[in-house]
């Protein structure tokens, strides 16, 4: 059985199922895998790029509005700003990549209900070079002023968590 299109036309909803499995390229990607793809995209270009270009860097096979969906999702995320570009956005990321890596632990730590448990099983899990690393980044971190101006936290770790009220919300922007 068909659907009536607005303009009249009828539509064979199997053929259409054809069609739209025609263009899928193969088995879906994993998750993330697309969003990381458009990143590499944008990290690779001089300045920031439209959907379009974006489209034609990663290749055929994707459909524009899968480009436009993932870059409107990496912009909710935090990961990429835009700036209008005619009647598009143009996308430029925020971070680089190892910025945006240790932005997404910090927010896989964030959602743990025991900060101090987390971090536990997280130094637990490091191997040996990477607990070494860790190590003499905290060892700096106790020696020098942080970043915000404040003076450095001391090395003792409590085992409450840490409220939640206590981390003020970012304003989104009121810019498109």
């Amino acid at each position: 059985m068909g659907r009536r299109e607005p303009d009249g036309d009828v539509i064979d909803d199997d053929t259409e199922g054809r069609a739209r499995s025609a263009r899928v390229a193969g088995p879906r990607r994993p998750a993330g895998e697309l969003e990381n793809e458009v990143l590499a995209v944008l990290w690779a270009a001089d300045t920031a790029l439209v959907p379009a270009q974006v489209q034609d860097a990663l290749g055929p096979g994707l459909a524009y509005n899968t480009v436009q969906t993932i870059l409107t999702r990496l912009h909710a995320k935090g990961a990429v700003e835009r700036e209008r570009a005619g009647r598009a956005h143009a996308y430029r990321p925020v971070l680089d990549q190892n910025g945006l890596t240790a932005r997404q632990m910090r927010g896989l730590l964030d959602r743990g209900s025991d900060r101090t448990a987390v971090l536990r099983r997280f130094v637990a899990e490091l191997g040996g070079e990477d607990e070494a690393v860790l190590g003499e980044l905290l060892r700096r971190t106790e020696s020098t002023p942080r970043e915000s101006g404040g003076s450095a936290q001391p090395s003792s770790v409590s085992h409450d968590p840490a409220p939640e009220t206590a981390r003020p919300r970012r304003r989104r922007s009121s810019s498109p």
